[in-house]
This record gives C-alpha cells, structure tokens and sequence, in this order.
C-alpha cells in the first residue's frame, strides 16, 4: 500500500462471481484511492488446486515498484509477467522443495543454484524490483543450507561435507557449525556458531528462529537443547497489516493507519470494479513431473509438500493427518489400519526374502510396487502397509529382518531370511529393537493400476 492510499492486491483459487466465475487462477488488481475503483491487472489462468496455488503465492507473488512486472511461483517454477504487454518468461525453473524462499515484502527470493537441500554450494538470490542476482557461496569442503527469510533477511547455514548423512532421502543430518543472517545489502548481521553444537533444523516464524542442535557422541549424534534467535529490526513502515494479541480476543489482524486518530469517526468508501474491454490473461498449463511428491493434509487443508515418503509420514503422524500421492491416491493413513495382518513366507517375493535394503534392485524386481525408504518412522506407523497388504524390511542390530505382521495385541511377526520359522515379539520389544537400529525400515506400496 502506497501512502496516498493505493493498494496492489491478489486474489488466488477459484472465483466464484466476476468476468472469471468458475475459473482457478490468480488475479492481479489495483486500487485507486483517489477514485475509488478497482482494475484488474492481469488474471493468471491455471488448474493448479487451491492449497497448491495458496502455498505458492504466499511464497512468491510481487508486482515491481515500476508497476510492468508481476513475479508468480507455480509448481517450482517462477515467471515474470508482462502488465502491459503479458509476455511471460520463466526467471528460474524445477526447483525442488527446500530449495527456495521469498521474503517478506516479497521484492527477494532466493533458491539454492545446485537444486539439491543437503548438497549444494551456492544460493542465488534475486532482487525483482532490479532483476539484478547476487550469489553467496561457501568452500569446496561445505555445503550450504537456505533457511529461510527472517523478514528481509536471509537465514542459511554452512556444514562440513564429512558431518553430513545423507544415506536415507527423507531423514537425512545436516549439522551446521554456523548460522548467518544476512541483510538486504548482503551484510552479514548475525554469525551464529557454539563450539562443538551444531545446528540440524530451524523454523522461522514471525520474528523468531527456533533451532534444533545436536552435538557428537562417539561415531553418532545425540540431541541439545534448542536455541532461538529473535529478529530485533525496527518496523519502518507506519501503514500496513499487522497482527495484535489481547486476552479477550486472541490474536487479531489490525490495519495500521499513518495519523491515525482515535477521535475521528472512520469513513466508510465503496469501491467499483473497472470493466476492461480487452482481457487480460495469461495461460500456464499443467507441469509433469518427473520425481514423485508427496503431499500432506491435516486439519482440513494441505500443511507440506515433501519429496520422501518417510518426512512426510513423520509429519502427518504429528498431525493426525495423511500423505496423498501426486495423483491423489492415498500412501498413508494415520489410525486407518486393519486389527490384525500377517503374512505367511511364501506369500513374500523371493527378491524380499534375500533381506536386501538395496532399494534400487527391489524396485527394479518389484514394477508393480513402489518401493519406499521408511526410515524414522516408528514400528505403529509404518505397520500402516502391512495392513494394506504389504510386508515390510527392517534392518536392526540383530541383522535384515522381514516383518510379516502383527496381531491385535500389537505382537509382532518377525522373520529373519534363512531361518526354520519366525518369531512372535512384544510391541514392547520390537519398540526398542526398532528404535535402536533407527528405525530403518523399507515399505512397499502397490501401484494403481491403469
């Protein structure tokens, strides 16, 4: 919002009145406080569902101080769009989860050059009201990890290539030595760093940094206390949104007024719609995607996106929710599982009872089934597939196990390849021999079929 009173908004998901009734989009408008109306600018047109489209504008959506561009994030790929002319061209395209972030205002996002969380050396970072980049980078023995934006500011870590783990995709340790936070300038505001802890994730909310740390314990890891940073910048801007909390009402979102005073009555302004003669679209089709995502919903509405399966489940358990794949079709399902199941060993597909964790030649044996990495999901939770008509592989202290089910007492059916029989185990037992392993678990999935 201008000082004289003008506002550039956007409008996401399905319109249900207007020139677009029954369309999905993204509609760009303006507000002339002088006049009073409202123009719409540009109308982006995409089949992009709404949780999906929410997510990406709340990441990235920014009309340039100049007024001629409009930057939009959809499904990884960020354009920039023409307002007058609508020629559209992709600033950067297929980036991954985890791999970018906007700002605040929204004038800055950055993303990681190499397009890879836990192995990349470089982040970029693109100022939209310049079209200008910069690029920070770290040495050939780091690796470097976005974070996130602190308002304007850009939070990232630096680790050493010898700490990190990244053998199982979803559970990966990323300890980073040092935190910085960087300003609009480049300038590096804060260096955070405590000897022999080190940082392996952070949350950012509001003006907050919440940090996991852990330290090393032999050849492992073990868990610190967690730490946090607060944001003390200065609020410049005296007109805006902002959010107040009070004991009767909780939390609220008030509207900042410039000389604002209490004893004038508010004037109340109607608005109207400018219809423009020609329309304003531009068209973005569906994108294919050649990696698997997997999508969590809890609560009523889609709270992450993650490229493995394992991260994914982890997070809906918390929730009490459940991981859809791309097509809609259900991984998991906290809750919704069978009483009992179990399999006999020659019900189990000879490539499983070699007791291999090579995911790769499972799935090459095994087409008709996806073959998932299930590590850091606890035994309750990945004894979902079981119950959906799958065994499961665990690799524990004692050796590569078949798990082949459990009963409604929770026991559960273990086979160790090359043994007479199998073994029937408390769930209080195959808790701990689980989670002392680390729980490394392998599950398979049937496709749907065609």
């Amino acid at each position: 919002m201008s000082t004289n009173g003008n506002i550039q908004f956007v409008v996401a998901g399905y319109m249900n009145r207007g020139r677009h009734e029954g369309e999905s989009g993204v509609a760009v408008y303006f507000y002339d406080a002088s006049s009073g109306g409202i123009e719409e600018m540009l109308f982006v047109d995409t089949m992009r569902s709404y949780d999906l489209l929410k997510a990406d504008v709340q990441e990235i959506s920014y009309v340039a101080d100049d007024q001629e561009d409009f930057y939009l994030l959809l499904d990884g790929d960020v354009y920039e769009m023409n307002l007058t002319t609508f020629e559209t061209v992709k600033v950067v395209e297929n980036m991954k989860p985890n791999c970018y972030a906007g700002s605040e205002s929204g004038k800055y996002f950055a993303y990681l050059a190499e397009n890879e969380a836990y192995n990349s050396r470089s982040i970029v970072i693109y100022n939209m009201d310049t079209k200008e980049s910069s690029q920070i980078t770290c040495g050939e023995n780091e690796r470097i990890r976005m974070l996130g934006y602190m308002g304007e500011s850009l939070v990232y870590g630096i680790a050493e290539v010898s700490d990190i783990d990244a053998s199982h995709e979803g559970d990966e340790i990323f300890p980073m030595r040092t935190i910085y936070i960087i300003n609009e300038e480049g300038e590096v505001v804060k260096e955070y760093g405590e000897t022999g802890i080190y940082v392996t994730d952070a949350v950012i909310e509001d003006k907050l940094l919440t940090m996991t740390r852990m330290r090393k314990s032999g050849h492992g890891w073990e868990e610190a206390s967690e730490d946090h940073i607060i944001d003390n910048v200065k609020e410049t801007d005296t007109a805006g949104i902002t959010t107040q909390v009070s004991s009767r009402k909780q939390t609220e979102r008030i509207l900042l007024m410039e000389n604002a005073s209490a004893k004038r009555t508010p004037q109340t302004v109607r608005s109207r719609m400018i219809v423009n003669e020609t329309e304003r679209i531009v068209s973005i089709g569906e994108k294919e995607h050649t990696e698997e995502l997997y999508y969590v919903y809890a609560k009523g509405r889609l709270d992450g996106i993650y490229e493995n399966a394992n991260t994914a489940i982890v997070c809906a358990n918390k929730l009490f929710g459940v991981v859809v794949d791309q097509n809609q079709c259900y991984v998991w399902e906290r809750g919704n599982k069978k009483t009992a199941a179990e399999f006999t060993l020659d019900q189990v597909p000879a490539c499983i009872q070699k007791g291999t964790m090579d995911i790769d030649y499972l799935q090459e044996q095994l087409p008709g089934k996806w073959v998932l990495d299930l590590t850091g999901c606890d035994i309750e939770s990945v004894l979902y597939f079981i119950s959906e008509g799958n065994v499961l592989l665990a690799d524990t202290a004692d050796g590569v196990q078949i798990v082949l089910g459990y009963d409604q007492w929770g026991n559960v059916r273990l086979y160790k390849p090359g043994a007479e029989e199998s073994d029937l185990i408390s769930d209080e037992d195959a808790l701990a021999l689980f989670e002392e392993s680390g729980n490394v678990f392998i599950g398979f999935l049937d496709k749907p079929q065609e």
